[in-house]
Formats: C-alpha cells, sequence, structure tokens
C-alpha cells in the first residue's frame, strides 16, 4: 500500500464510529463516507497497526465490519464510515429491551465468525508475530505467575490463575480482545456493527465467547445461550468459566503491560467483580 503519510490536516472527529481513546484518532477524508484512524505511542504503533490490518483482510467479506479502504503499516487504516450511534451513547432501558439487543448483537457477532477464514501460517506470521492461540494462553499465564506476588493475599486472584492454567485452546480463529460498547454500532436499520481491531489475536471461538461475556450491558445468560447456538460453541459451565477468566486475564496483563504498573488490590476485585463473578453468576 502506500508507502508515505498523508499531508492533510487534521480535521473533525467522528466520535460515533471510531472508539478514540488512548491509542488512537480519526479525521475525516470524506465527510459521511471515509474516515482515516492514525495510531498514537500508546503501545506499539506498528504491532497495533498490523493486528488491525490483520482483522480487516481477514474479514473483509462481511457487512458487520467497515471495509478497509487503503492502509500504512505503523501509521494509519482508512475504512468507509458507518452511520449510526455506539451501545455507550444509546444505553438500555429495560430489562426487555437489555434481552433483544443481545440477542441482535449476538446474531451479529456469528455473522462476523461463523464462517470464518482458516487462520493460515501467513496470516499468523505477517500481522500476529507468528503467536496462536496455544502461545497466547501460555504467555498469559506465565505473565499471571509473574504479577503473583502483587496480589498475594487475594483469593480471586489465585482463581483467576487457576482457571487460567485449565484453558485448552482447540481449532484457532482470529479474535480480538475489545468488545467495549464504544465500540459496538447500532446503525440505522438496526443492526450492529463493529470497529477497533488493533488488539486482534490468534484464539479460538470458545475465548471469544468467554471475552464477549465480559460486557455487562448485555444480559449474560441470553449471550451465552445465542453464542453456543449461532456459533456451535460445546461448552460445560465450568469451560465457560476457564474462557471468561483466560479472557479476563488477557484483559489485565495487557494493560500492565502497557502502562508497566499493576492494578490495585482494589481495582482489580472491583473488575473482577463486575467483569467475571457477577457476570457468571447471572447465567
Amino acid at each position: 500500500m502506500n508507502e508515505e503519510a498523508p499531508s492533510f490536516e487534521k480535521g473533525s472527529s467522528h466520535a460515533d464510529t471510531l472508539n478514540q481513546g488512548r491509542k488512537s484518532y480519526v479525521i475525516h477524508v470524506n465527510p459521511r463516507s471515509v474516515v482515516r484512524k492514525f495510531y498514537n505511542e500508546n503501545g506499539d504503533k506498528r504491532e497495533k497497526s498490523l493486528r488491525e490490518i490483520g482483522f480487516y483482510l481477514q474479514y473483509g467479506h462481511s457487512n458487520v465490519i467497515p471495509r478497509l479502504v487503503d492502509y500504512h503499516e505503523a501509521n494509519y487504516v482508512t475504512i468507509d464510515y458507518l452511520p449510526g450511534r455506539t451501545m455507550s451513547d444509546i444505553g438500555i432501558a429495560d430489562e426487555s429491551s437489555r434481552i433483544d439487543l443481545t440477542r441482535r448483537f449476538a446474531d451479529s457477532v456469528s455473522a462476523l465468525f461463523r464462517n470464518a477464514p482458516t487462520v493460515t501460517d501467513g496470516l499468523k506470521s505477517k500481522y500476529y508475530d507468528g503467536i496462536g492461540a496455544f502461545s497466547i494462553v501460555e504467555k498469559t499465564v506465565n505473565q499471571l505467575r509473574e504479577i503473583a506476588r502483587h496480589y498475594s493475599d487475594c483469593q480471586p486472584f489465585k482463581n483467576l490463575l487457576v482457571r487460567a492454567e485449565k484453558t485448552e485452546p482447540s481449532s484457532e480463529l482470529l479474535i480480538k480482545l475489545d468488545w467495549n460498547s464504544s465500540n459496538t454500532i447500532v446503525r440505522e436499520n438496526g443492526q450492529f456493527a463493529f470497529v477497533d481491531f488493533e488488539q486482534a489475536f490468534i484464539g479460538t471461538k470458545e475465548m471469544l465467547v468467554g471475552i464477549l461475556l465480559h460486557n455487562p450491558d448485555w444480559c449474560a445468560r441470553t449471550l451465552a445461550q445465542e453464542l453456543r447456538n449461532q456459533m456451535q460453541v460445546s461448552l460445560d459451565v465450568e469451560e465457560l468459566s476457564n474462557m471468561v477468566h483466560i479472557g479476563f486475564a488477557m484483559v489485565l496483563t495487557d494493560s500492565i503491560v502497557r502502562s508497566s504498573t499493576p492494578w490495585s488490590r482494589d481495582r482489580f476485585m472491583s473488575a473482577y467483580e463486575r467483569h467475571v463473578s457477577q457476570r457468571l453468576a447471572s447465567i
């Protein structure tokens, strides 16, 4: 693709189209048509861009993610503009609406991954450092062991490590870690679309289910049922718990690696309760 960064000036943002957190910012290229996402210095710019480019190339056939127009490795991606509102802006009025939105969310996620292309060695080596699902789990477990001293009196952390150690990867699938509501767009026709793939990695569909269950916006029971049925995932209660834990462990270790600072015990306990304990208890 292009070898030089663009020369146009920074314009107004599309906060309703792409998450503009600490890892990127977005500008208009062609208003209401195309937007361009740049990567900042929070994390390795090249690694972030490669992960996102690899995801777009793998799933470019899908109508639930933007079309990749062009890209510059370690600098930007240009994608179609997707009109709509993010789930974080919409909110959920009542439990009936929450269940309905959860089903539609599961439909869209399943549509993206149901007939996913095979993860090839070429894809893995070029965009994901040759690291597959087994290595991801092994790396995460080792990172947990390294920080365990910071949580020596914390039973939830001990549970996290034990569950992560029990994770057994199966068939590989290109997935992503970050499914925040700010990255989930509800389009004008009511369908869902997704953006922000900087945290893409080679995992499994079972790991994906565990990660998707972290978001408290969705009804956990409905989401688990729908994903099991639509993605044909056979997870018993024990296995599902392992997957939710390994996903949370990846969020924790990724955050600590990027900030070089362990979470405080209180922060860990609060996040674990909200995204693991409460979610599993409500399935």
